[in-house]
Parts: C-alpha cells; structure tokens; sequence
C-alpha cells in the first residue's frame, strides 16, 4: 500500500480551523487574530452572544482548553471560536518555534522529510516544552517518518501521541496513520486490530462524532479491498450504506468502494450504475466523491469494450473531463482523482489522434494531449503518473 505525502497547508500547534475533513486529511491551520496563542470565543446566552479572550494551555479532538483573564479554565469548542489565532514573528523561543514549525511546513511540502524530521526533533527536545507545542513537534515527526517509509520508528511517534496525548487534537488521525504503518510492518490483522483499538478508545471519549467511526470502518472497508479480500470489502461497504444513510461523504465513498469492486469483478453495468448514484448526488462537498465516480465510469466505459472505438473514448473523454475540470481536489486533500482524470484525459485525446486520418483533426488531438500531460508533469512531479505522461511527450515531440 503506498503511503502518499501528506500535503499540509500549514502547520503549527497554535491551531484553530477545525473542521475534520473527508478523506481523513490532517487539520488545516489558520493564521490571524490579535495576539500570540490568544482566543475569542463566543457563548450562546439564550438569545443573545458574549465573548472572552483566553490563553490556549491545551488541544483536544473536538476543542481548545483555554485560561481567561480572570484565571478559569475553560474548554471551548470549536466551532464557539471566533477568531484563528496570530502568528506573531516574535523574538525568544516561542519565536523560534514558529519559526521553525513554519519551516516544517515548507520542508513537508517539497518533500524534505530529513529536514522536518531535524526540526521536530529540534522542537520536542527543548526542556519544559509547553504540551501544545510537543503535540504537534510529535505528530509531524510521525508523519515524517511514515513518509520516508520509516515505518518503525513512525509507528513508536504514533504511540508516544496516544500515550500522552489520549484526548489530543491528532488523536483520530494518529490510529489511522497508524494503521497504515502497522500494514506495512506487519499484516492486516495487526492493521486491522489498531482500528478496531481505535473504535474502542474513542468512544470513551466525550461527544465523539459518529461519523468518525463511521470512518474507521471505512478505513476498514478499504484495507479489505487494497489486499484483495473483495468479499469482505463489500460487505464492509454494504454494511456502511444501510448504517451511514445521513452521512452523506461517507455514504458517497461507500458506493465507490462498492462501485470499485465491481469493476475489479468485470461487473460493468454494476459499477456504473454505483458510480452514477454517486454522480446524481451532485454535492459540491463530496467533491473527491464524485471525482472518483465520473473516473471509475470513464473507466468502466473503456473496459467494457476490448477493442475501444474512437466514440467510446470520446464517451469516456467527457468524463475524465468533468472530473478534472469540474471538480478538482480541494487545497490540502488527497490529489489523486484529479491527477488520474488529468494523465487518462490526456490518453484519450491521445487514442484520438491515434485512430484519426484527418491531420488537422489528429494535430488538434496532439494538442489537447500534450497540454493535459504537461499539466500534470508540472503540477503534480510526484504523482506516480509522471513517468508514462513525460514518455509520450517525448514520443509526440519527435
């Protein structure tokens, strides 16, 4: 299973956007307010708002523990929050760390984990470290591990997070990423059984969401189907569509776990049927959703047919299109479908121009092909599709 790399907006402990995204993605973080790790909340009084600053001294999956100016201590929910909260470029240590969690940030994002590796360590070994900010150092740390396959020493990063931080900010995310280590170091089962500790831990925990062990048993769903256990995968799947029926983004990914296998079983009418109920729900915050399902019809359209004409590549042109114009993958999530429409669009325009004996028609075709693998060459160079896209520019370039 390959672990993708995480492409985080920005990243440091003082946090406050906190909307826990489809797809499993990490917290986006925000940056304006009007003093260093200082919070507005408000508090609904019958009718009417009142409001308070305070000092974060904690992070918690579903809200900041605060001290006041009078000196209580306050947990205040996310969404009570006014304001994100300041990063100020200031001198001294809490300084440096913003500084340097800033640079982590940049780091992760050219995919330079040894240097964020450096400076988590960096961070997590400065003596009587605020909680918040070893929170954060720690979990980036385990990140960066996982993504240079360091999957030992990711999975020791993950525990150390669970161990202190049981109630933390990353805890959700923490079993899951674990998850995906622990497959690689060991087997399903091992993978498996994280998730099902998961589930047990966090429903111990006060005003968890539903939908997040909704979640894990997707995450579940999906291990069953990327190690070829289809079966079990389905009624995974199955099981999430009768139960998950008002959690609409895991509804969606649910029929695309289903529509998936009954592409991989060559069921083609059942998978477009899947991937179209997907489709028709058009809901601009299943955006990946319905990426996956216009790619998984383009592709049952292809696959149906063993000798495509150029009508049906057209047919399945149209909806690679849709996908990558129509619904690109948000800043911060999974880029995946986005680069599978971009390089298989591409193909087909490239299949076109292949079957053509107009010269105007078969250059117009060229065209449209090479733009598209240029595209993806240039704004996704480590998307595994790269290769085969730079390989036919070269040949249509001759």
């Amino acid at each position: 299973m390959k672990i993708l790399k995480y492409n985080i907006t920005t990243i440091s402990v003082l946090v406050i956007a906190l909307i826990f995204q489809i797809l499993f993605q990490p917290i986006k973080l925000l940056a304006q307010a009007t003093s260093f790790d200082e919070v507005t909340w408000t508090e609904d009084k019958g009718k009417t708002y009142s409001s308070d600053t305070g000092i974060i001294t904690n992070e918690y999956y579903d809200g900041l523990e605060l001290k006041t100016k009078d000196g209580a201590v306050r947990i205040i929910k996310y969404e009570q929050i006014q304001n994100p909260i300041k990063y100020e470029r200031t001198g001294g240590i809490k300084g440096e760390i913003i500084n340097d969690f800033r640079k982590i940030n940049e780091a992760q994002a050219k995919g330079d984990f040894k240097q964020s590796l450096d400076l988590c360590n960096k961070i997590i070994a400065i003596p009587q470290l605020r909680l918040i900010f070893k929170q954060t150092a720690l979990y980036h740390l385990a990140l960066s591990y996982q993504n240079i396959n360091q999957f030992d020493k990711a999975t020791q990063a993950y525990d150390e997070l669970i161990k202190a931080f049981p109630t933390g900010r990353y805890i959700r995310q923490v079993y899951l990423n674990k998850s995906e280590c622990i497959l690689l170091v060991k087997n399903l089962q091992a993978a498996l059984d994280v998730l099902d500790e998961a589930k047990i831990e966090l429903s111990k925990l006060d005003n968890i969401e539903k939908k997040f062990m909704f979640e894990i048993d997707l995450r579940k769903a999906m291990l069953f189907e990327n190690n070829g256990k289809l079966d079990s995968a389905n009624a995974s799947y199955n099981n999430l569509i009768s139960k998950a029926t008002t959690e609409l983004p895991i509804l969606a990914r649910a029929r695309i776990g289903k529509g998936r296998i009954a592409l991989k079983n060559k069921n083609y009418p059942e998978a477009e049927r899947v991937f179209t109920t997907v489709i028709d729900m058009e809901r601009s915050d299943e955006v990946l959703s319905i990426a996956a399902a216009y790619n998984g019809r383009a592709e049952c359209t292809l696959a149906a047919s063993p000798s495509p004409t150029p009508e049906i590549y057209k047919n399945a042109l149209l909806d690679y299109l849709r996908s990558e114009l129509l619904y690109p993958a948000p800043e911060g999530e999974s880029t995946l479908e986005e680069e599978n429409a971009t390089y298989n669009a591409g193909l087909c325009w490239d299949k076109l121009a292949q079957s053509s004996s107009d010269q105007k028609k078969k250059q117009y075709f060229n065209n449209n092909a090479k733009v598209l693998y240029e595209k993806l060459v240039q704004r996704f160079p480590s998307s595994p599709l790269v290769s085969l896209a730079q390989k036919r520019l070269n040949e249509l370039s001759k």
